[in-house]
C-alpha cells in the first residue's frame, strides 16, 4: 500500500537484548535500508503508542494519546537502541562526527564503518590539524 516504509513488529518492545529486538524488528522490514520510513506501534502499559521514523529527515514522530513523558522516554530509549547503540566508552566523538558527515552527504549508515574506525580517528585527526594550520596561517599574516 505503501511504497518504502517498514513495519516494527510490535513484540519488539517486550524483548530485553539488542540483538534480539534488531532481529524482531527487521522481521517485517523494518531493517532494510531502502525503506524511507519505519512505523510502529507499541503497548507500554495496556497503553498504545505510535511512531514513525522518517529517515530522510531524521526525525522520529510520536503519537502518544495521554502525551505521558514516561513513554516518550521508553520510545526514544528503543528508537536509540536500534538505530545504533556506540560499542565502546571512547568513541562517541568519532560517531558525532560520522553521523553528522552522513546527515549532511545524505549517506546511510553502515555497520561497516566500525572497521574503519582508526581510520576515521585519523581522518578526523588530520582534518583538525589542517584547520589548526590554516588558523596559524593566517595569524601570521
Amino acid at each position: 500500500m505503501y511504497a518504502n516504509v517498514g513495519v516494527v513488529n510490535p513484540s519488539y518492545h517486550d524483548f530485553a537484548g539488542l540483538s534480539v529486538k534488531k532481529k524482531t524488528a527487521a522481521g517485517f522490514g523494518a531493517m532494510d535500508p531502502s525503506n524511507d520510513r519505519v512505523i510502529a506501534v507499541i503497548c507500554l502499559d495496556h497503553h498504545w503508542v505510535a511512531y514513525m521514523l522518517d529517515k530522510r529527515t531524521q526525525v522520529c514522530y510520536t503519537f502518544d494519546p495521554l502525551q505521558l513523558k514516561a513513554n516518550l522516554a521508553t520510545v526514544k530509549s528503543n528508537v536509540q537502541n536500534v538505530i545504533e547503540p556506540q560499542r565502546d566508552n571512547s568513541s562517541c566523538g568519532v560517531w558525532c562526527l560520522v553521523v553528522l558527515e552522513l546527515l549532511l552527504s545524505e549517506s546511510p549508515w553502515g555497520d561497516s564503518l566500525y572497521k574503519v574506525q582508526p581510520y576515521l580517528r585519523m581522518r578526523y585527526l588530520y582534518k583538525e590539524i589542517a584547520v589548526q594550520e590554516t588558523e596559524v596561517a593566517h595569524d601570521e599574516d
